[in-house]
This record gives C-alpha cells, structure tokens and sequence, in this order.
C-alpha cells in the first residue's frame, strides 16, 4: 500500500512537471493561455482561468519543433504598463511538451509574465496592470525554456521605465476623442499579404490581448480581410495597435475615425437666400450613361425631383438598427444635384442618364460616417463597377482608408470628394487631401470662395457650392451652401471628359487631374493657388 501512495504521489507529480499545468491561488484571473492544435499547429487561446489570489507562475507554451534556441534582444526601449513585449531571437520552438516562461526582473526581484503567443523567432507578451514598474529602477527579461535561461545578449539588456509613449516605425496616429469611435480599431489584411492560417493567427493575438472582435468581415473587391476590434479602456490602446503592427508589419492598423458631412451646419454660414440659381447645365451630358458611386446618406427617394428618376441603387452601411437607406437631407440633396427631373421643382441633375449608386454610410443616431462604413461602401461600389466615386465626408487621416483608396485607382475608378466645410488654412483634410483623389472648393455666383472653406495645397480645383438651390429631404428646396455641394459638378466634368476620349480607362488619377485642369477657368491670384486651386471647372460648347 505504501508502495501504490508513493507511486501516485510521482504521477501526479510527473503530470505538473511534463504538461505544465500553471499553478495559481487566490485574488486574480488569469491571463488567457495559449496552445497549439496539435492536428493542425494553429495557435488556440483558451479562456483564463479564475482563481483567488495571485498568480503565482506564467501560462505555459507548448511548442512542437526542435532546435537549439537564443535570446538575442527584446524589440523594444523602453517599458510601460500594459504594452507589448517581443522577444527576439532563434529556436523558441524546441520540442513537444516543452515549457517557455517569461521573467521580468529588477535586482533580485522576478516578475512572471504571460507568453501570449511564440514563433520560431518570436515570442510575444504583455506587461499586466498586476506588473508594477518603478520610474527609478532598471528592468531585464530572462527567457526559460524547460527551466533552463535562453543564452543570448537579450538576457543582459536594461530597460527603463518609458517616459512618454513609445514612437515606433509604422507609427499609429495619436487619438483624438472627437475624431475616433471610442476604444475601436480596424485591422486591413490584404489576401496577397495574408493566408487564411495567418488571418486566424492575426484573430488569436487581438483575442490574446484581452481585445473584442466586434466585426469580422471579407471586403472582396478591395481584396482583404476586416476586423473591428473593441478594447475595453482607450488606455494603452495605441501602445496595443503599435505592438500589433510590429508582430504584424504587413497589415494595416488604424483607429475607427469619425467622418461628418461636407456641409454640416456647424461649419457653414446660414443659408442664402434670393442669389443667382447654378450655372446652366451643359446639354453634352444629357446622354452620357456613367456609373457613378455616391458616398453621401440616404436620398428621400419620394422627392417630386426624385420620385420619377430611374437607374438609382440604394444600399445602407451605417450603423444603426435601420438596414435599409436613411433618408437626409445631404443625401436628397446630392442625389437630385444629379438625377433630379425639374419640373415644378426646379431642381435639374446634373447626370440625368446615369446610374447612380449611392451609399448611405450615415450612423442612425449621431448623422456621422466611420472608417468601417467607408471602406464596405468602396468594397461595394468597385463590385457595382463604378467608373467615378464621389464622397461628401470630411475627416482624419486614416491609413486603411488611404490603402484602399490606392486600389480603387489601380482599378482606375477615379474619386472626387470635398475640400471641405472647416475653414481650415493649410491643414489636410481626408479623404480629399490623399494624392488620388480630386479635391474640390466651392465658389458663389461673383466666384469668391466659400467662406467657410478648407484651404491648403491639397485643393485642385473649384465649382460652384455656394447659395445653390437644392432639394430638401422634406420635399422642398432652398439655398444652400458648402463644398460637397460643388463636387457634383466637377464629377459631371470626369464623365464628359470619359465620354469624349477613348482611351480614358488607361488613365491614372494623376492624368485625369491634368485633363480637367487643362480646361480651368483661372480664377483669384494668377496660376494655381491653395484657395481656388488650378481654377474653375468650366464646360465648353454646351
């Protein structure tokens, strides 16, 4: 009997020491702990597990390949609570059923801290709010792989705590409260850059740092992979996206950033009343058959302007409880500046044969458009074949939205948008002020600038947005003013332009700018400026 007691006491023993079953007591919750399929060697992230105190030693790895393994450095300058950790080095994954744990140590002193996920070369962790750092001490990690310290220069390397945040290579913009979706993120994953077994493995970091996956989603034409993503504090968030895109250089990490319409009245002077109605439309584009994307909210499709106009397609993306098109009054406005019918109303469009396609992308609550709602309204509008897209939405850089954007020209669909309604000097204003987009001012009937524009030298060129007599989402018009407003007529000049040249789908951004340009009504200081930019969009031979 004694014999059997001693031999159970080794199994059991034998089953902590040769599977690593982490050992906890009481007050904390776990750090998730990562695994590997053994079918198929994918990284799993199982829940953490609840216990009642401190965690006393690190989640464990189990690896699967064997060689010798080296410390060489850790990929970053500094530390600071909450922020990602990369060890870098060579052989981290040995043999089955090995152990790789992670020490943080000062003096003496030696902090255990999760191994969130391992690579052959790379092993990623995460200093926890239970890590806490002293401004006045120096800090080094010490790599164990079964029990034995890594060798390697990485072990003897001291690090301070950070001063101030970290400033990395692909460096990701500071958040601004007014300008981003409260602690989201979007991850672009172009499918050339990205497998799907690496998608998972982008999936199983975001989970591993503690982060919700709000929305998964496959854009097809802009050919990538989608995920928003939550964090539960706006704390360490951009230190989290900085440590996501050294882990995964390839994709595109960028804030959920708000964009608001290009006429919002709280950036416009009030409406004019009783001024000059918009230049005559010129009787070349009555027949032009252009498919045309439109960024914009939702038309109220029963406008006496709109009620009898054809070839119009409808799709909603914003968020909100409404899954179909939200009529407003900037989407009836724009969508009649280009389909409206005239008669009683007196509001004519500009393209009357064209199939417009428009993309609601205003949120149901706050009348404001996301990064996320933008880049689905573009996946949308290149399977639709667009040939023109133009976007009344004003806001931050964002990079997601720039890449797909350098697609959408590759593709060579050519984009317009407004300069926009702050009456801001010299700042760039997205998605206006990237290289492949035109960017349009608006002028009045004596062909001064809108008072409230956007200067700078991202403006290409001018249109009339000021005092135009547009629908209203109730079924009236008035006059109105702002930059998206001007858009319209700068679009109508692509599709003549299209129409008249054969050799128009050949084109890039970069030429179209010059064809259009070429035919500018020089307007303010001589030659091109940052108000007016080249000049005024004009027709010839109407």
């Amino acid at each position: 009997m004694t014999k059997f007691i001693a031999f159970f006491k080794v199994f059991i023993l034998s089953g902590y020491l040769v599977l690593g079953i982490p050992q906890f007591a009481t007050g904390q919750t776990a750090a998730p702990v990562p695994s590997r399929d053994p079918a198929t060697g994918r990284l799993i992230i199982a829940p953490g597990v609840p216990a009642s105190t401190r965690l006393k030693k690190a989640p464990t790895l189990t690896v699967t390949r064997s060689t010798s393994a080296t410390f060489t450095r850790t990929d970053i300058h500094c530390l600071r609570a909450g922020g990602i950790v990369r060890i870098v080095g060579r052989g981290f994954l040995v043999a089955p059923r090995s152990k790789l744990e992670l020490f943080i140590k000062s003096g003496n002193t030696a902090i255990s801290v999760p191994v969130l996920s391992a690579r052959d070369q790379l092993i990623t962790s995460r200093l926890t709010s239970a890590v806490v750092l002293e401004n006045t001490k120096q800090y080094r990690f010490e790599l164990k792989l079964d029990g034995r310290i890594v060798p390697g220069n990485g072990n003897k390397a001291f690090l301070s705590v950070c001063a101030r945040p970290q400033t990395q290579e692909a460096e990701i913009p500071t958040v601004h409260p007014k300008e981003t979706i409260d602690r989201e993120f979007l991850a672009y994953l172009p499918f050339s850059l990205f497998s799907s077994a690496q998608i998972d493995d982008v999936r199983a970091n975001i989970v591993a740092l503690g982060l919700s996956i709000e929305e998964e989603v496959s854009l097809e034409s802009l050919e990538a992979h989608l995920f928003r993503v939550k964090a539960e504090h706006e704390e360490g968030l951009a230190d989290i996206l900085q440590g996501l895109q050294q882990t995964f250089p390839a994709a595109v990490l960028d804030f959920n950033h708000v964009s608001r319409l290009a006429s919002d009245k709280r950036y416009y002077a009030g409406e004019m009343m009783g001024l000059s109605a918009p230049p005559s439309l010129c009787k070349k584009l009555e027949n032009i058959a252009v498919r045309i994307g439109v960024i914009d909210g939702g038309p109220n499709m029963r406008h006496p302007a709109l009620a009898a106009a054809e070839l119009i397609t409808l799709v909603r993306f914003g968020d909100g409880p409404s899954l179909s098109p939200i009529a407003s009054q900037h989407g009836t406005a724009i969508t009649a500046q280009y389909k409206g019918v005239g008669g009683l109303s007196g509001l004519y469009g500009v393209l009357p044969e064209s199939h417009l396609l428009v993309a609601d992308v205003l949120n149901t609550e706050t009348g404001l458009g996301n990064s996320l709602s933008l880049l689905k309204s573009f996946n949308w509008l290149i399977q639709w074949k667009s040939e023109i897209i133009s976007i009344s939405m004003e806001g931050p850089a964002n990079r997601l939205i720039e890449n797909a954007l350098r697609k959408i020209d590759r593709l060579g669909i050519f984009v317009v948008a407004a300069a926009g309604n702050g009456g801001l000097k010299d700042v760039q204003v997205y998605p206006a002020a990237y290289p492949t987009v035109i960017s349009v001012t608006a002028v009045g009937p004596n062909k001064a600038v809108y008072v409230n524009a956007n200067s700078g030298h991202f403006v290409d060129v001018a249109a009339p947005g000021v005092s135009l007599w547009l629908a209203k989402k109730d079924g009236g018009a008035s006059y109105r003013s702002g930059t998206s407003f001007a858009v319209p007529f700068v679009v109508a000049k692509i599709a003549e332009l299209i129409s008249r040249t054969n050799f128009a789908k050949d084109l890039s951004s970069s030429d179209l700018k010059q064809l259009v340009i070429k035919e500018v009504q020089d307007i303010g200081p001589v030659g091109r400026d940052n108000i007016f930019g080249s000049g005024l969009v004009s027709f010839s031979d109407c």
